[in-house]
């Protein structure tokens, strides 16, 4: 599948760390100054026409890998491969014309939006700031995208406080496609609403992904949504990709203990199915401080000596499906 697609957005060994304020003590006793270790040696392609899921526990670094790929966050080391072009360390003024290719719709359609702006008007805006297209047009552009998302055009006229939750999402997503984006990133975009509504907003994006050709990245820790939206997985766990592989290759056949265990916790709708979901043991080490050896390895009901000593690779198992541990060595 790979060798056959072409990628759009090629991320090689991507780092980026946070560092934390430093107390004066610290600075007087020259202490080194340490930091969260987000998103740590990341090597992952994103192809054409897909929808690939990148999933793990909160605070794993899924976000803060989205947002560094669009360079919402400059990149300490590594490379970000965006239609054949190095982004990595271009200036704002170069990413200006980049950007509107990469898009992003936020978790909480509440604070993305600004509340003193008409819908029309953050429309409006984009079409104009990007020359989307010629002045006279930009009217009946809003009025197609407000249709292609489900809003009468009567949206245009109001405010982000007069729209439900679920509606407000479908503005996001308006905002979002309004200069043509070639990667969607989907940053949680159905955790803050009712189930009901969140089937309405996947089968939204489901089918603007096929009417616009797009390539969405789509962040979640809801295995249930991800079955049911991703072409492909990524599991990510304290900042790296554990495993990767085809939506069917993950579900039945997860090879990485973590990613097992998070597919047997998911919830099962069906009360005939349900069992007790398996727990992982304690919690993850602090990004921080982080252990040497496999990073899952103090929870692993599998680890070795080997798996607290060495970090594993991430390798091809079968074709088409990584993961990274020891145990396929």
């Amino acid at each position: 599948m790979s060798e056959e697609r072409k990628k759009l957005v090629e991320i090689k060994h991507l780092v980026k760390y946070f560092p934390i304020p430093r107390k004066i003590t610290d600075v007087v006793s020259h202490k080194s100054q340490k930091s969260v270790k987000a998103v740590d040696d990341v090597t992952l392609d994103i192809y054409e026409d897909e929808i690939l899921a990148l999933v793990g526990e909160s605070g794993c670094g899924k976000s803060s890998f989205a947002r560094t790929i669009i360079r919402l966050y400059d990149p300490d080391s590594g490379q970000i491969i965006m239609n054949g072009q190095d982004i990595t360390k271009l200036s704002k003024r170069d990413l200006r014309p980049i950007k509107k290719n990469s898009q992003m719709v936020f978790q909480d359609p509440y604070s993305s939006l600004n509340p003193r702006m008409m819908v029309g008007d953050m429309l409006r805006e984009e079409f104009l700031y990007h020359n989307i297209c010629p002045p006279e047009e930009v009217e009946s552009k809003i009025t197609d995208i407000l249709d292609k998302v489900g809003l009468s055009q009567d949206a245009k006229d109001r405010f982000p406080s007069e729209f439900s939750g679920g509606q407000r999402q479908r503005i996001g997503i308006a905002r979002a496609l309004a200069v043509n984006p070639r990667l969607l990133i989907a940053d949680e975009p159905v955790s803050a609403l009712d189930i009901s509504i969140q089937a309405q907003i996947l089968n939204l994006l489901k089918d603007l992904q096929k009417e616009y050709s797009l390539t969405i990245l789509f962040i979640s820790h809801n295995l249930n949504v991800v079955y049911y939206i991703a072409d492909r997985v990524a599991v990510m766990y304290l900042g790296k990709i554990v495993e990767l592989g085809t939506t069917r290759d993950i579900y039945q056949n997860p090879l990485h203990p973590y990613t097992d265990i998070l597919i047997k916790s998911s919830p099962n709708l069906d009360p005939r199915k349900r069992e007790e979901a398996p727990a992982i043991n304690g919690n993850p080490p602090s990004p921080i401080d982080i252990p040497p050896g496999c990073r899952f390895a103090k929870r692993c009901p599998f680890a070795t000596d080997i798996c607290h000593s060495k970090l594993p690779e991430l390798k091809e198992i079968t074709p088409g499906h990584t993961c990274a541990c020891h145990r396929y060595d």
